[in-house]
């Protein structure tokens, strides 16, 4: 609902402000300004300077209105306002979604602030510049679902509203007889005298559903601080839906993220169970080799400590005493060894000697046998049978007693030679 109005150097006020918060009468000579402020009020509701009702020969709106720079008109609400200036030749209109007061459009001293430091305090907050009287009335009757929090009501065919208003409350050509009202109604409703049908219940359904809505506006403005205090938190309602949705999606993407986790944890853990359970069989495979290398070590160790006892009787048997005494025995055994290998050769040496000998006895026979051939034989027949005997038995003698010096080369000691 409208509760102010700022007229600033306009309508050829310098200031003037008007409460519409309580009942209100306009009393004053002519020229003081009470047409000034009904056309401004009229011009709130319709946006079009042609509605309005100035005279041909009057001055137009925009320049009665709107001689400066500075000329401002302001309709203040209880959550927004509409402040209405001229620029370029035209007026533009600008909604915002602010409580009005005028230390927003002065400053300290009460003088106006300029237009752009204006303009600057109006884009503060939701706002909407407006121009065409189309564009403005959808905004106001709320056919704009962008701007609803600018909405005076929500008239779907404003039209038909609008002339009704402009026929009514046209200053100049105003008409509060009910003939005139009838005529004002049948023109904004395009109807015909003849086509109009007046049907009582009709008629009284419309004047219960008046009275309903009616009480509902008594209603509304009854609660009407409360309304406008859950209405000052729409914008925190709003940003904390904002921020409910911002919250649900990144809720949405976290779920998503961790059900993807979980599936990828899932997979790692079916991994990970094959991998321990493969781990389980190799524990047991590799339990059953230590069990084994601890019969062997333990065998082993049986063995070793075995090894270590007969390793201590041999100690005990084998002094250092009995050691000297054996490295000593072993020491005459390698005398022993080299003397018997000498023996040895002098044994073969021997043996050549009687080699030799049997040779040399074995010509002398063949000597003998010549002779016995040529009639000696039978002189030393008996002879040589007595030193071949000789000789074996010294032979067999010097054998046996290891006698003589092969190495020299001398024969063994008998009776005689042997003559030819």
């Amino acid at each position: 609902m409208l509760q102010e109005i700022y007229l600033v150097n306009s309508a050829q006020f310098r200031f003037a402000h008007v409460d519409l918060r309580r009942d209100l009468f306009f009393l004053g000579d002519n020229g003081s300004g009470k047409t000034s402020f009904i056309r401004a009020i009229h011009f709130l509701y319709s946006g079009d300077t042609r509605s309005v009702g100035i005279p041909a020969d009057k001055t137009a709106f925009a320049d009665y209105y709107f001689p400066y720079e500075n000329s401002y008109i302001v309709y203040a609400f209880s959550r927004f306002f509409i402040l209405m200036t001229r620029r370029g030749g035209e007026i533009v209109k600008y909604f915002s979604l602010q409580p009005f007061s005028m230390n927003k459009i002065t400053d300290e001293k009460g003088e106006l602030l300029p237009f752009e430091a204006i303009r600057r305090m109006i884009r503060s907050v939701v706002h909407k510049r407006v121009t065409g009287v189309r564009e403005y009335t959808e905004i106001l009757y709320g056919q704009n679902r962008k701007y609803l929090d600018f909405a005076l009501a929500r008239i779907g065919n404003h039209g038909p509203f609008l002339r009704l208003y402009n026929a009514i409350f046209n200053i100049d050509r105003a008409m509060i007889d009910a003939k005139s009202l009838k005529q004002a109604l049948f023109t904004a409703l395009e109807l015909d005298e003849e086509s109009a049908f007046f049907d009582p219940e009709e008629y009284l359904s419309k004047v219960n559903e008046f009275a309903q809505y009616s009480r509902l506006f008594h209603d509304f403005e009854r609660e009407r601080e409360r309304i406008e205090r859950l209405v000052a938190l729409k914008p925190e309602l709003l940003e904390a839906e904002e921020a409910l949705r911002r919250l649900s999606r990144q809720i949405n993407y976290r779920q998503k993220e961790e059900r993807r986790l979980l599936e990828e944890a899932e997979e790692r853990i079916a991994r990970l169970g094959s991998r321990l359970e493969a781990v389980r069989g190799r524990i047991v495979f590799f339990e059953k080799v230590d069990e084994r290398l601890r019969k062997r070590c333990n065998a082993a160790e049986n063995e070793v400590s075995y090894a270590l006892g007969e390793i201590a009787k041999l100690k005990a048997l084998y002094t250092p005493e009995r050691l000297t005494a054996w490295r000593k025995k072993a020491g005459a055994r390698q005398e022993i060894v080299v003397k018997k290998r000498e023996a040895e050769r002098e044994r073969a040496l021997l043996l050549a000697g009687v080699l030799d000998q049997a040779e040399s006895v074995a010509r002398q026979i063949a000597s003998l046998e010549r002779e016995k051939s040529e009639g000696l034989a039978l002189r030393y027949a008996r002879r040589l049978a007595e030193e071949r005997e000789t000789l074996e038995e010294g032979l067999a003698a010097d054998l046996a007693a290891g006698r003589g010096d092969p190495l020299r080369g001398s024969a063994p000691k008998g009776r005689g030679r042997l003559s030819p």
